[in-house]
């Protein structure tokens, strides 16, 4: 497991009321080194929107870097999963 992950669940925290759901989070990095848009989908309760992006704001995960390529500094596309049972 990589370290963003290991800190994401670690930080991440599901009410045992949570209905299951697969959610999406696709976030772009951008040349400036932050998220520079985050799209949340598949959620079925608000609040679990709002803890998603509450994790992903934290310090210790908010630590981007834009990927670099022969013209420079690019923006980036992150997707991830997250099945709740």
């Amino acid at each position: 497991m990589n370290r963003f992950t290991t800190e994401f669940y670690d930080n991440f925290r599901i009410k045992k009321s949570t209905k299951p759901s697969d959610i999406k989070v696709r976030m772009i990095i951008g040349k400036q080194n932050n998220i520079q848009h985050a799209e949340i989908s598949g959620f079925k309760d608000e609040k679990m929107k709002s803890e998603i992006k509450r994790v992903l704001k934290l310090p210790n995960l908010n630590k981007w870097h834009s990927a670099n390529t022969i013209l420079g500094k690019s923006d980036y596309e992150i997707i991830f999963l997250i099945k709740i049972k």
